[in-house]
């Protein structure tokens, strides 16, 4: 990061803090909007709200960025950076696996797999920060340092291994689900069952497009060099915005589940008025006849 200006770092600096700012913003908003409704507490919803935790994590650990030169903030840094970054993949992954699972072969207690998913989670997450604060309160083989303004596993090597290689994968396997969903999803159509998972993929697509500048970059990083100013830019505002741009895709999922639920009582109440003037109807006919009699 030393070919950029102080200018340029500043920009960087203040782009990663708003977007992150944003996204933690929107993450909150989900959660609280999760835990405040009822009606929305599906198992669908479940893992989506999963994801926002890790997102909202992910989004306060870059905001540590303004204080990683001490090296303690730096070490607390690098690791929720890695740890939530990975668990937000994860979780998107597990959407898209269950949303296909509960389309091809529904199982009605799909909700018991929830624990299994979380601790596979917590494994796979925390393993490559556990690996790297070994390395970096022993021999340091492996440890975390400033590199290009934000902390990150050094050297380049571990941090492949550890960290983008395990990323790319589970992107790889995200992008393979969804392709293979939406193809179940043209040709089957949603049950009352299942309907709830016919949205959710689209929340897990939206975090890996956030995350598809970041996987350049870092590839930029490793084949050609030290990456630009704008090059930098345009890594690090998407991948800052993923809880921010959920939050949107929600608040218009919310909108619309509103106006469905508003149109369905309409016609409740259609349904109602109709139902009571017949057997008025009804009486006023025997009156009529009687009187007629």
């Amino acid at each position: 990061m030393s070919s950029l200006t102080d200018a340029q770092t500043a920009t960087v600096l203040l782009s990663s803090g708003i977007a992150s700012g944003l996204s933690a913003l929107g993450a909150l908003y989900m959660i609280i909007s999760y835990l405040a409704t009822p009606s929305i507490q599906k198992f669908s919803m479940k893992l989506v709200i999963s994801m926002m935790y890790s997102c909202l994590l992910y989004s306060l650990a870059n905001l540590l960025s303004y204080f990683n030169k001490i090296s303690e903030i730096c070490y607390i840094e690098g690791v929720i950076r890695v740890s939530s970054s990975l668990s937000s993949l994860i979780w998107a992954m597990a959407i898209l696996h269950t949303a296909y699972k509960q389309f091809t072969d529904y199982t009605k207690d799909i909700e018991k797999t929830y624990k299994i998913l979380l601790l596979f989670n917590i494994i796979i997450s925390l393993t490559p920060p556990f690996i790297i604060s070994i390395g970096q309160f022993t021999n340091r083989f492996v440890y975390f340092q400033i590199t290009n303004l934000f902390c990150n596993a050094q050297p380049s090597q571990w941090a492949l291994i550890l960290v983008d290689i395990p990323r790319w994968v589970i992107m790889g396997l995200t992008i393979l689900y969804t392709i293979r969903l939406m193809r179940v999803i043209n040709e089957i159509l949603p049950l009352k069952s299942t309907q709830q998972y016919s949205r959710i993929y689209v929340y897990s697509v939206v975090l890996v497009v956030t995350w598809l500048p970041g996987t350049l970059y870092r590839l930029y990083i490793y084949f050609i060099g030290p990456p630009s100013f704008v090059i930098v830019l345009m890594h690090v505002i998407p991948t800052r915005l993923a809880g921010f741009m959920n939050a949107i895709i929600y608040g218009k999922d919310y909108y619309l589940r509103s106006r469905e639920e508003k149109s369905s009582d309409k016609e409740k109440k259609k349904h109602l008025l109709h139902g009571t003037k017949k057997p008025i109807q009804h009486i006023s006919f025997q009156l009529n006849s009687e009187l007629i009699k």
